[in-house]
């Protein structure tokens, strides 16, 4: 009798756990749809219900292949099969152990299953918003950059006024806008097409517009020179280059040498995004036809990314002098 009362209370503990699986798979889809795959509340609701289908469908299945077990052994008893001495059928002895290891097993192996569907969601996901997360390492090998960056004649951080514009010189040796460009062009604009986004942000360019944005003795970098900054800082160069203020979940910078990079967002699909989230900047280097290469600092991230984006998307832009 013991043993049997023992059995049915594992046995609702393990169902118990069973359904925390489908719990955990759910709010851990929506956690990575939302915040990881950046895919907003439709990523939210589709990580949600993925999460939850794929929980109850494994229980699912192990409740299904229980069952056949137990008609197995049922069968066995009915038809005279069971041998003098064997166990009794699953029913009869309340609970068995092998069964309640096999349930911890399958609700563990859901985990570890909905965590790969996500992951291959979240690449495919990738593609659409910005296909970033490109290691600036990569880029520079792809570019066929190897040139080492020459010693600056003043310390990295070292700033100067340049006619209307702030400069800083950064650890790549190279002169860069401490702030992002403002200069009206076609095709360019602020952030929800206030003035006031363009005087604390800069303008939002496309493609062609920002190639042609920089200023008489400036130009617009390369991926190759983005790389090169990334390198030559190091370890978090995103955390690096962000600014110390303005970045959404205290996830701000250190601004080690004044390059105080705002999360300034993106237009694109006729919508203003991200604004607080990313700071998106273009470079000079054409991918294909349709797209160009980009780099971007992520809220959540410690790193400089760098991945290919359409042409039509608006972005900022930082110039380096000549």
């Amino acid at each position: 009798m013991m043993k049997k009362l023992v059995g049915n209370v594992v046995s609702v503990l393990i169902e118990v756990l069973m359904w925390i699986t489908v719990i955990v798979c759910a709010i851990g889809g929506l956690y990575i749809g939302y915040s990881e795959a950046k895919l907003g509340v439709p990523g939210a609701v589709g990580g949600l219900v993925l999460g939850a289908i794929a929980g109850i469908l494994l229980n699912t299945g192990w409740w299904l292949i229980s069952v056949l077990v137990e008609i197995r052994n049922y069968s066995k008893k009915w038809l005279g099969k069971t041998k003098p001495g064997s166990p009794a059928p699953a029913q009869e002895q309340g609970f068995q152990p092998s069964g309640s290891g096999r349930k911890i097993i399958i609700s563990l192996v859901s985990l570890v299953l909905l965590a790969g569907i996500i992951v291959i969601a979240k690449n495919f996901a990738g593609s659409d918003a910005e296909e970033k997360s490109t290691a600036y390492k990569d880029v520079e090998e792809n570019a066929g950059y190897a040139e080492k960056a020459e010693e600056p004649t003043e310390s990295p951080g070292f700033k100067t006024e340049s006619p209307g514009f702030k400069t800083v010189k950064m650890p790549d040796g190279k002169a860069w806008m401490a702030e992002n460009l403002n200069i009206e062009t076609g095709n360019s604009a602020c952030y929800n097409d206030e003035p006031e986004n363009c005087q604390k942000c800069g303008r939002l360019y496309d493609w062609a517009s920002a190639n042609t944005a920089c200023p008489k003795g400036w130009h617009l970098p390369s991926d190759a020179e983005w790389a090169a900054l990334g390198n030559a800082i190091g370890n978090s160069s995103g955390t690096v280059l962000k600014a110390k203020s303005g970045w959404n979940n205290d996830s701000n910078g250190t601004d080690d040498y004044g390059f105080a990079a705002l999360p300034c967002g993106r237009f694109y699909d006729g919508k203003f995004l991200h604004h607080g989230a990313f700071a998106f900047f273009w470079t000079a280097t054409e991918s294909d036809p349709k797209n160009a290469m980009g780099s971007a600092l992520d809220a959540n991230n410690a790193n400089l990314d760098i991945g290919k984006i359409s042409k039509s998307y608006k972005r900022s832009v930082r110039c380096i002098q000549n």
